[in-house]
């Protein structure tokens, strides 16, 4: 059931694939540096998941370190965001949505995990073994060479899948997102105080397709997600992302208090789980 990439897309993808293995041609300065507050380093790294070269990518983290408070975080912590605008979206070539309807939350959290071990986790493809309370089908493909990221001649690998979920009854879904996952690491003149960064973007192009009903909507998912080892076996992860999902039927929607706040325990859980499956990694 998974939707094939048309040609002129393999095309695209391959171009950029070649320039992936030139990180220093790729990445560039962004015009303004990262802001200190949580609401703006969400957008800023957004926009500038690609933009920011690595020595603007460790000043970002070092502003995000201080602004998550991660040396005094005991728990999950979890809040809202500022819309996102339609220029915001250019990167992934939806300039032309609105992506106003979205609701912004955040996450805040430290994994029992090493860089490496969660690496390893967000690159297997069989994702349904990691999350099977969440996926009860889970179909990846790599965009981008993965052996290239893995030996670290390229800083991005890219890839697009296919999963259903069911979050309750008659909500059965189909959806095909895209994702990029970026290494920064150590090169000269570029101090990163807590060693490299990975950082995950993942956008939904297209709405999901609901199986069984009419009056459900999930159109819009962007996200954004930095890691980093705040401390050995501990990364530090801030999770910001802007959703849309209405229950029509039931007058509900991610405006909601009770529809954040189950969203944002869902996350916590999806975190819970992250950590377990970094053991067998």
């Amino acid at each position: 059931m998974s939707r094939p990439t048309s040609n002129r897309a393999r095309s695209r993808l391959a171009i950029v694939g070649v320039l992936l293995l030139t990180p220093a041609c790729l990445f560039g300065s962004p015009t303004e540096p990262a802001p200190d507050d949580l609401d703006g380093l969400a957008r800023w790294l957004w926009v500038n998941f690609l933009a920011a070269d690595a020595a603007t990518m460790a000043d970002a983290s070092s502003k995000l370190h201080v602004a998550a408070d991660f040396d005094g975080i005991s728990e999950p912590r979890r809040g809202l965001l500022d819309d996102l605008a339609s220029d915001d979206l250019a990167a992934v070539e939806m300039a032309d949505r609105d992506p106003r309807p979205a609701q912004g939350m955040y996450l805040i959290n430290l994994l029992g995990c090493t860089l490496p071990q969660l690496e390893a986790v967000l690159l297997d493809p069989d994702q349904a073994a990691i999350q099977p309370q969440i996926y009860q089908v889970y179909q990846r493909t790599y965009l981008t060479d993965v052996e290239a990221f893995d030996q670290r001649t390229a800083s991005v690998v890219s890839w697009e899948y296919y999963y259903e979920a069911q979050p309750m009854p008659a909500a059965r879904y189909g959806a095909h997102p895209r994702a990029d996952l970026r290494h920064v690491g150590a090169s000269p003149g570029v101090d990163l105080p807590h060693g490299p960064l990975l950082v995950q973007r993942i956008w939904l192009p297209q709405p999901a397709e609901y199986f069984d009903t009419d009056a459900n909507v999930f159109d819009l998912d962007f996200q954004i997600a930095v890691y980093y080892e705040a401390a050995p076996g501990q990364v530090a992860k801030f999770y910001p992302f802007w959703r849309h999902i209405a229950f029509t039927a039931i007058g509900a929607s991610t405006d909601d208090n009770w529809m954040i706040d189950a969203v944002l325990d869902g996350e916590v859980e999806w975190d819970r789980r992250l950590v377990e499956a970094c053991a067998a990694h």
